[in-house]
């Protein structure tokens, strides 16, 4: 389409002195991260801590303008007049940020963006697709993928309902290649006429005719199921056309519901549906995490301790064996929600044992395959040494998953903006996962901490701790 020949949707910007650097997704998150997919959650770095609504206005400009570049990155932008192209997506190693995709009314090339925020913050949103919303944000291009940051909930602005513009049809080989495929990022497109060549990449990613990649994240976390064999064919599929700008960068698909997928041709033995996971093989967490049981097995875990309150929207949490100790703690996933856990309860788990991104999962099909079975005293947590289950750590692989504690620690580097992440003695990264962005300390370089308590886990090349309240840092 010829943005020209509609009037163009308007933004207004005022300059910041500071450049954001955000994340949307490994982990470590999707977007500019890491599809979630079947495996689990992404693994993503940090939180920002940054809060109050933008004031200034600024000059106008059109989105395209935003995508193509001719927008000064760290300058914070108003889009007025936007609609909600894709509902918005939880994810995260604690599901602790929201990406959401906005559209501009003149649709075609250029004419879609992708939204970044908090769970925390989208918590306090109502949207839907086709909603008309104003957004104040950070522009930047994290990764090469144009993005705005938004950090508090009075920034996003419901202005009533309108029609998204009609998918944009584009052959799956131009969106296969990152050069041409660039001009329809975040944009909802339409592919026609395509099979699945290849189901075993893993990750909710499958590959299409054309080398597109068609990714199941929005499905998947809807709890619903949608994984093709290779030789099942499709009408038609359309969605965001999302990025993973780690490593080698790749655009995919991501089908917002199965309203979105047209045609489908189960030629390949796809069912549409997978089996129920009503009993998997009985496993220990030391099993588990001691690479005694296959990766994809449906295993049931039982009577182990939740060491954490269920994340933000209520996806992930905790648990670990009732022996502790080394390989005793292991992360739970739940593409549903998960409500009314708290350390101390005993549960029994059904689910697909993952390594997603190097940490150990277990990726439950649906809430009722978490059954709370009685409920006791919070685990003890494992006192160890800092320098032992850092980055590099002679335990740190030992201890994933386990709720531990340090003692007599020094901040070594402060937390810098948009993340606030901080390190400690042992080369122990401080991570915000179960905090909102208000109650994360920020501690100088230097500071001394008597001790702290938290669940170990990996992301970004670092062996990061996760707090569960104040209370697990003591000064």
């Amino acid at each position: 389409m010829n943005l020209h020949s509609t009037a163009p949707l308007l933004v207004s910007l005022s300059l910041l002195g500071l450049a954001c650097s955000i994340n949307n997704g490994t982990t470590n998150d999707t977007g500019t991260g890491t599809n979630t997919g079947t495996a689990g959650t992404d693994a993503t770095a940090g939180t920002d801590t940054t809060a109050g609504p933008t004031t200034d206005g600024g000059d106008t400009v059109t989105i395209p303008m935003l995508r193509m570049g001719q927008v000064t990155e760290g300058e914070t932008v108003t889009v007025s007049g936007a609609l909600v192209a894709a509902p918005f997506r939880i994810y995260g190693s604690m599901d602790q940020y929201a990406q959401l995709y906005l559209a501009d009314p003149a649709g075609g090339q250029w004419s879609g963006i992708y939204l970044f925020t908090f769970a925390d913050v989208a918590a306090e949103l109502t949207l839907a697709v086709g909603d008309t919303v104003s957004v104040t944000g950070t522009y930047s291009e994290y990764n090469g993928v144009s993005q705005l940051e938004v950090d508090n909930a009075a920034n996003i602005v419901a202005t009533g309902q309108g029609t998204l513009p009609a998918p944009v049809v584009v052959a799956a080989s131009t969106l296969a290649d990152v050069a041409s495929a660039e001009p329809y990022e975040s944009v909802v497109v339409r592919v026609e006429a395509v099979d699945v060549i290849d189901d075993s990449l893993g990750f909710g990613n499958f590959e299409l005719s054309g080398g597109l990649i068609l990714n199941n994240q929005y499905l998947f976390e809807a709890g619903e199921s949608f994984s093709p064999k290779g030789g099942d064919s499709f009408e038609a599929l359309i969605g965001p056309l999302a990025v993973n700008s780690f490593q080698d960068p790749y655009f995919y698909i991501a089908p917002r519901d199965f309203d979105d997928i047209i045609g489908w041709d189960m030629g390949g033995g796809t069912t549409g549906t997978d089996t129920d996971p009503t009993d998997g093989e009985q496993v220990t967490i030391y099993e588990l995490q001691q690479d005694m049981i296959p990766e994809d097995t449906l295993v049931e875990v039982v009577d182990v301790i939740v060491t954490t309150a269920p994340s933000f929207n209520k996806k992930n949490f905790w648990v670990q064996d009732p022996g502790g100790g080394e390989y005793s703690g292991i992360n739970v996933y739940v593409p549903g929600t998960i409500d009314g856990l708290a350390p101390g309860d005993i549960v029994t788990i059904v689910g697909s044992y993952q390594e997603f991104y190097d940490n150990s999962q277990i990726v439950a099909q649906d809430p009722a395959d978490v059954t709370k079975t009685g409920s006791g005293p919070a685990p003890t947590p494992e006192v160890v040494s800092a320098a032992n289950i850092g980055t590099g750590g002679p335990l740190a692989e030992n201890y994933e998953g386990v709720l531990v504690r340090v003692e007599e620690v020094d901040v070594v580097t402060a937390g810098v903006d948009p993340y606030w992440e901080w390190t400690i003695t042992g080369d122990v990264t401080m991570d915000s996962d179960f905090f909102a962005n208000a109650d994360w300390p920020h501690p100088t370089q230097g500071a001394h901490y008597g001790s702290i308590t938290g669940v170990l886990s990996w992301g970004f090349d670092a062996r990061r701790l996760l707090p569960r309240s104040p209370a697990d840092i003591v000064e």
